[in-house]
């Protein structure tokens, strides 16, 4: 260990026993990305845009903090909240489901997921809703760069 002010710098041991568990836990992080996105990958409907937004995006949270989640629905699946139940609104609230499922086995931690049409995020962008305002300040984007990119430049 050193110092450097008020700070306290440490030396990685990368030939101590525990290193491998170090960098599983330091990796964690990328790990939960990586895997999200492969679940994303696989979605018919496909989302327009997913994201990690809140303490998981900022990397400052707590053991009991929330996995917040962006789900970007293309604007012509309809909103299973609405009641809708043809087949594309049905496959859609099926996997979000499983999302919300998955993100509680891989953390311990609940998924607390944002749903919302096309539409609606651009309504919200356009709007400068102030939670349109935080995922354009620390969204992870998981699925969708593209829509993400233009959305983020309004």
């Amino acid at each position: 260990m050193t110092t450097a002010g008020a700070a306290c710098l440490y030396t990685a041991n990368r030939t101590h026993l525990a290193w491998p568990a170090v960098e599983t836990l330091v990796g964690m992080p990328q790990q939960l990305r990586t895997r999200l996105s492969g679940l994303l990958a696989a979605w018919y409907p496909a989302p327009a845009l997913a994201g990690l937004f809140g303490s998981a995006a900022r990397g400052d949270g707590a053991t009991d903090s929330d996995i917040d989640l962006l789900l970007v629905r293309p604007d012509d699946v309809p909103s299973p909240l609405d009641g809708a139940s043809t087949p594309p609104a049905v496959a859609w609230s099926e996997q979000v489901e499983r999302l919300r499922t998955a993100v509680q086995a891989m953390t311990g931690n609940a998924a607390q997921i944002y749903e919302i049409s096309l539409s609606e995020l651009i309504e919200s962008v356009r709007a400068g809703d102030h939670l349109a305002e935080a995922w354009r300040r620390e969204l992870v984007v998981l699925a969708g760069p593209a829509a993400w990119e233009q959305l983020a430049l309004r």
